[in-house]
């Protein structure tokens, strides 16, 4: 009996598998990294946008200069000591805003050269203080911003309940909604789905930036909750079109 023919193909397939999965291992160890570099330049850029937009109401807008700044960082600090929020993730507000002031402002040594005394510096560091010293409004500007920011962040993460509880209640109601149309013979239609997904990301993500990067006093618990119905009934849309067929 005659030997079967080898395929030309089968050496290469092989490679390309194991080619694949050295890849998914590869992938898979350094995906935390890329999420957390990710996570890092979102909230970077986050910061950098509320020091440009504080700076531009403070200095532009506001006639009464850096006084409401002031007024939408003791309201925020006084919402941490709320009730509203998750308890361990409100408290982190402080810490947060001292941590990220250290780090930007003190452990450079920036707020120190601010204030020392010029007699006591080298010739090189009385240059820097000048310098520092002629941008002071703005640098007190991004000082009180740096603080609010982490603020609000955290206040922002601890009042995610509500909106986790609208998104949940659209899913149930939209995977009901799924299961009669599957019975009836509805249409399906991913580009609604996918226009709904898109759009809960959207509301997410524009009520953190206007959080998160406008000094302005907010009310976060109302703010919350019309987000959570919002989001609710973007899921209930979202889950109603997933995949009706299965």
């Amino acid at each position: 009996m005659g030997q079967r023919p080898v395929s030309p193909w089968k050496g290469r397939a092989v490679a390309s598998r194991a080619a694949t999965l050295h890849g998914g291992y590869a992938g898979a160890f350094s995906a935390p990294f890329r999420y957390l570099a990710y996570l890092t330049v979102l909230l970077a850029g986050l910061l950098l946008a509320a020091w440009v937009i504080a700076g531009f109401l403070v200095f532009k807008i506001w006639p009464d200069g850096i006084r409401p700044l002031e007024v939408a960082i003791a309201t925020t600090a006084a919402a941490v000591d709320g009730l509203y929020g998750i308890p361990f993730l409100r408290v982190q507000g402080v810490a947060w805003a001292n941590g990220l002031y250290y780090a930007l402002f003190v452990a450079p040594a920036i707020e120190q050269i601010i204030i020392a005394d010029p007699h006591q510096l080298t010739p090189f560091d009385q240059t820097v203080q000048r310098f520092f010293v002629s941008m002071l409004p703005t640098l007190q500007v991004a000082m009180l911003t740096t603080k609010l920011y982490g603020l609000r962040l955290a206040l922002w993460l601890s009042a995610i309940l509500p909106v986790a509880l609208g998104y949940a209640v659209g899913m149930i109601d939209g995977l009901v909604e799924r299961s009669i149309r599957r019975y009836s013979g509805g249409r399906e239609s991913a580009t609604l789905y996918h226009r709904a997904k898109y759009a809960i990301a959207g509301v997410v993500g524009l009520s953190l930036f206007v959080y998160v990067c406008v000094p302005m006093t907010f009310e976060l618990q109302c703010g919350s909750w019309v987000m959570a119905a919002g989001i609710g009934v973007l899921s209930r849309l979202q889950w109603k079109y997933y995949k009706k067929y299965v």
